[in-house]
Formats: C-alpha cells, sequence, structure tokens
C-alpha cells in the first residue's frame, strides 16, 4: 500500500516520530465509510495545499475547511496524514512541518500527556497486582522511611522495564517477579 517502509518514513521525517507512531495506531483502525467518504472530499484539498509548502496558514486553511463541512478535525487529521501516507509523502510531510508550525506546543503537550497516561495506567496497575507501597511495605516487612522509598522506586523500576531486579531473599523475589509478570500484563492489554 505505501511506496516507504516505516524506517524509511521516520529517518525522511526525523522530529516526527510521535506523530509517525500515531499513524501507526491509526492504521491499525478500520475506517468507517462515513470516515471514507470524508477524506475523499479532503484528500486532494489537503494535496493541494501541501503539495509545495509547509507554513502554518495553510495548516490552518486545512483545519477551517474541515470545521466548515462540520466535522471534527481532531478526528479526521490522523486519518487524512494516513492517506497521505500512502498518495502523497511529500505532502505529508509539509503537513506534519505545518501542524508543528502552527501548533509547537501540541508536540510537547501530546508527550506530557502520554507519559501522564501511562504513569497513571502504571499506578493502577501496580495498585492491583500489590506493588503499591503498602502492599510492598507488608510484603517486604519494612516501615515507611527513606530505605523503604527506596526499595519501592527500585521495584517499580523493574516493573516498568527500567532496572534491575530488586536485592531481596529468593522467596520474596518470587512473589514480587509472579506481581511485576501481573502488572506487566495488565499494561499490555491496554
Amino acid at each position: 500500500m505505501f511506496d516507504l517502509s516505516t524506517q524509511q518514513l521516520r529517518e525522511r521525517l526525523r522530529g516526527f516520530e510521535e506523530e509517525i507512531d500515531e499513524l501507526e495506531h491509526v492504521l491499525r483502525f478500520q475506517q468507517s465509510e462515513e470516515t471514507q467518504r470524508e477524506l475523499d472530499r479532503l484528500a486532494p484539498e489537503a494535496r493541494s495545499l501541501f503539495a509545495l509548502r509547509q507554513d502554518a496558514a495553510a495548516y490552518d486553511r486545512l483545519v477551517h475547511v474541515i470545521a466548515g463541512l462540520r466535522l471534527d478535525p481532531e478526528r479526521l487529521l490522523p486519518f487524512l496524514k494516513v492517506r497521505l501516507l500512502g498518495e502523497d509523502e511529500a505532502a505529508l510531510e509539509h503537513l506534519l512541518r505545518a501542524e508543528n508550525s502552527a501548533l509547537p506546543r501540541r508536540r510537547i503537550e501530546l508527550a506530557r500527556l502520554r507519559k501522564t497516561e501511562k504513569n497513571r495506567a502504571w499506578k493502577s496497575a501496580f495498585r492491583a497486582e500489590g506493588l503499591d507501597g503498602q502492599a510492598l511495605m507488608e510484603l517486604l516487612g519494612m516501615k515507611p522511611g527513606r530505605e523503604f522509598g527506596n526499595r519501592l522506586r527500585e521495584v517499580q523500576a523493574w516493573a516498568r522495564g527500567e532496572g534491575d531486579a530488586p536485592h531481596v531473599e529468593a522467596s520474596i523475589l518470587k512473589q514480587i517477579s509472579s506481581r511485576v509478570e501481573a502488572a506487566r500484563g495488565r499494561i499490555k492489554k491496554l
């Protein structure tokens, strides 16, 4: 369907890794017939707007056209980007650059939002699987304090794949390990 592999696209569009991740995510979803019709109307407009330029005014114009059709730009733009990926990679590149110029804080905001959501998901998984502070304090037989706080961070970092297994007794490590696997399983389901 596409001329460029994901790796080639990442090399060509350095600095837009998050947008490419979003496109890969959108590709997994099947579009409704209504969305297909909307994209059929909008794709030529987008190609003409971004064929030769990448300015913020062109991006604002596209958002205005989408809103003028009484459509939701936030919902439709990811699908439009995927359509451009298949039809005109240069127009997609210009669209991404124009979007970045028009909404310079958007990428930072999206990254912050993703990080916040990921942290919430981990906290929920830790609580559900007995890797939160209270449960680990009981399992490790420790009292609140600096030493326990360090141990808690060590266990949770290991669960997230950001550190090594904690140095605890083998029987306790086995219990923690099973809880870690369960927490990771919860995260993978999301």
